[in-house]
């Protein structure tokens, strides 16, 4: 076990300096320009998430800096540390074989190796998730009334709330669980931690609640973004699951392989329901009934992308440990791991390279709200609102605009600019980013 989480942090070591694309600069601007006050008083009311993250990630930062590498180490080590409790949980239901099989499909889950490299804090609630996990496990399985085990549970429901909304799903799938189970003394005992937590954080989440169907009226496709309930955004699910961030051309190739390859996988997890292991069923459960209940949410509230759903790799996993064709799915997982690490088309948008290519101390025009990563490479250029501009502003000269994320706001900004005698004269590409030249 010690060296799958030694080897497993060093995979997550290759490609780790590939650039920060916007919501790693958010994470990182965060770091940079706010005090631990000033992250619970001002950037939280204008946020979506809580701050437990952040304030964990400045304290992260005093030590390790605010480069990329330093500041994404967070997030590579909250994951291999889910992995070590991945295993503790398979191991208490299963023994230690099974357990390895299950740190090491999920340590290598394609998916998983992504998103532990990203500075958002969806691996550290994988993390607090898998420990509250185990020591749900540890409590069923107990035959006397472990309060230090009740006492860690609640502790880490309570830092899962706090790091990740969207971990309340899997919160309530582990209360519902215990209720069908008519287990209502216990269910009072774990019930604290949440309940503590949502009275904490209501203030914050109601004004948030507020921002969010503000902008849901206010930006043309800002849904589209958050996720809202399709059939498209529920089969990404166990696709990215099993395939990871890896796409390709032509797309009916990438569909067939990866629709293949996610069919014969979660046939295993269907199969395995024929084990009579009263576990197994749980784990079924908690694997699919979080997903239901995101998707019944998500017609209401949009939220319905397969990434916010990380904390559930590591019940995927543990299922899969069961299967006889857990070798293959491993190597599977592998490949595709290392197809990702080693090729840059499938690695994050380029803005460093972007921002390096800008003229010293220009004005960029764009959507002020996507300009941290400008804001993070370059400290000495000016971010204008192009929505905004006047004419004598820019007659004289010439205009550089950064296109990123005019299609959320349903803004055409050849139109706009054609319509003020600007042409267009240039586009310099980068990796999924570019930048226009008018004049």
């Amino acid at each position: 076990m010690f060296f799958l989480l030694i080897t497993s942090y060093l995979l997550r070591l290759i490609s780790l300096n590939q650039s920060f694309w916007l919501d790693e600069a958010i994470s990182a601007n965060v770091i940079r320009n706010y005090s631990f006050l000033n992250i619970i008083t001002v950037f939280s009311p204008q946020d979506f998430h809580p701050p437990l993250f952040y304030l964990l990630l400045k304290l992260w930062s005093l030590v390790f800096g605010t480069s990329v590498v330093g500041l994404r180490l967070f997030s590579v080590t909250a994951s291999v540390l889910a992995g070590l409790f991945v295993y503790k949980t398979a191991k208490l239901l299963f023994g230690s074989k099974t357990a390895l099989w299950s740190a090491a499909l999920f340590l290598f889950n394609p998916l998983f190796v992504y998103y532990s490299q990203e500075l958002r804090m969806y691996s550290l609630a994988t993390l607090f998730l898998s420990i509250s996990t185990y020591y749900f496990v540890a409590i069923l399985k107990s035959k006397v009334i472990n309060l230090k085990s009740i006492l860690f549970f609640n502790l880490f429901i309570f830092l899962s709330f706090f790091t990740f909304y969207g971990s309340i799903f899997y919160i309530f799938s582990l209360y519902f669980l215990l209720f069908t189970q008519k287990k209502y003394k216990l269910l009072s005992k774990l019930l604290p931690g949440f309940i503590l937590s949502l009275l904490l954080l209501s203030p914050l989440l109601y004004r948030q609640i507020f921002l969010s169907k503000t902008l849901l009226a206010d930006v043309a496709y800002w849904s589209l973004v958050l996720g809202k309930s399709n059939l498209k955004n529920l089969l990404l699910i166990p696709l990215k699951f099993t395939f990871g961030r890896i796409s390709f051309y032509p797309k009916s190739i990438y569909y067939l392989l990866s629709g293949f390859w996610s069919v014969f996988i979660f046939f295993k997890i269907f199969i395995s329901y024929s084990v009579r292991n009263a576990y197994m069923r749980s784990l079924q459960f908690l694997l699919f009934f979080p997903l239901f209940l995101a998707f019944l949410i998500s017609f209401k509230i949009p939220m319905l992308q397969y990434f916010r759903y990380l904390y559930l790799l590591p019940v995927f996993s543990i299922l899969l440990s069961v299967s006889k064709s857990k070798p293959i799915i491993l190597s599977g997982f592998v490949f595709l791991s290392l197809v990702y690490l080693f090729n840059p088309t499938f690695h994050r948008e380029d803005w460093q390279s972007l921002a390096n290519s800008l003229p010293q101390d220009a004005t960029i025009y764009m959507i002020p709200s996507f300009a941290d990563p400008l804001n993070y490479y370059r400290s000495d250029i000016k971010i204008s609102d192009i929505r905004t501009i006047k004419l004598e502003n820019y007659s004289t000269k010439e205009l550089i605009v950064v296109p990123y994320g005019f299609d959320i706001f349903g803004f055409n900004h050849t139109d706009f600019l054609s319509s003020k005698n600007l042409s267009h004269f240039n586009t310099q590409n980068f990796h999924q980013i570019s930048f226009e030249t008018w004049k």
